[in-house]
């Protein structure tokens, strides 16, 4: 009976411990929420990556490529690329 006494008095130190660990860490989601853009813009990889986007498409935009269209029969399927010819 002493032992599960002992546990307990151990237990409920470490439980109300992680319980206020976790209320500690509600705020973090709200604060990416709100100041991800600013943390983002802060890397310098990020920007990098941004700037690399916008230089692939005007570079795409440039060529004037244009995509292309989807095989599409008129059921709504997909053609298949080879005949069904033996």
């Amino acid at each position: 009976m002493v032992s599960i006494v002992c546990i307990a008095a151990v237990l409920v130190p470490i439980g109300t411990l992680l319980g206020l660990i976790q209320v500690a860490i509600i705020p973090i989601p709200v604060v990416f929420y709100k100041y991800g853009h600013k943390i983002r813009m802060k890397s310098i990889l990020i920007r990098r990556l941004q700037e690399d986007k916008a230089r692939w498409e005007g570079k795409r935009a440039s060529r004037n490529v244009e995509p292309r269209p989807s095989k599409v029969n008129e059921e709504g399927g997909m053609e298949k690329a080879y005949s069904n010819t033996v």
